[in-house]
């Protein structure tokens, strides 16, 4: 007798769909909200990839608009990009100058500044660690390398780790053949 009031139980349960909404609500909720937090969570680290990147562009342009750029002017630059980049430290800013003499077959740096970091100017040495990220160049024809770097941490521990946003970019002076710092 309880077997067939077990049984017979159990299919009016399987027949009644009144719960199945709150079962399917109570499992289905907790991934849809880290899901929520997650898109929130890669979406700002992704648009701050972006942002790092369209600051390095224009700050390099900035550069290389000028015949003479000075490390005040350096310094307003590293302001701006902080500004446009919204985080919640600032970039770090190394700008060089440098040319390639065909007689010594190697790049040589003209000057370097770093703004706003420890990172250390580039020397005529060091810049043959990134020679390959250079562009082939004609005899004494000169380039600007502003090197940018953010450092992002994630609002909330979904997976994605902290990281450096880098930026290397390689621009000729634009009106003049060479750029002085003063």
């Amino acid at each position: 007798m309880k077997l067939r009031s077990l049984k017979t139980a159990l299919h009016r349960f399987a027949r009644d769909d009144r719960g199945t909404m709150l079962v399917e609500t109570v499992v289905a909720l907790p991934f849809l909200i880290w899901a929520y937090i997650g898109m929130f969570v890669f979406w700002d680290a992704f648009q701050t990839a972006n942002a790092v990147q369209k600051a390095s562009y224009m700050a390099a342009d900035f550069v290389t608009r000028g015949d003479s750029t000075t490390t005040v002017q350096l310094t307003g630059l590293r302001t701006t990009m902080d500004y446009m980049i919204a985080a919640d430290n600032p970039p770090a800013i190394r700008v060089t100058s440098v040319v390639w003499v065909q007689a010594r077959n190697r790049f040589e740096v003209e000057w370097s500044r770093s703004i706003g970091s420890a990172r250390t100017v580039h020397t005529t040495g060091s810049i043959a660690t990134v020679a390959s990220r250079i562009p082939m160049m004609s005899d004494l024809d000169t380039v600007i390398v502003l090197e940018t770097w953010l450092d992002y941490e994630p609002a909330l521990n979904v997976g994605l780790e902290s990281q450096t946003y880098e930026q290397f970019i390689v621009t000729r002076p634009r009106f003049v053949p060479r750029i002085s710092i003063s």
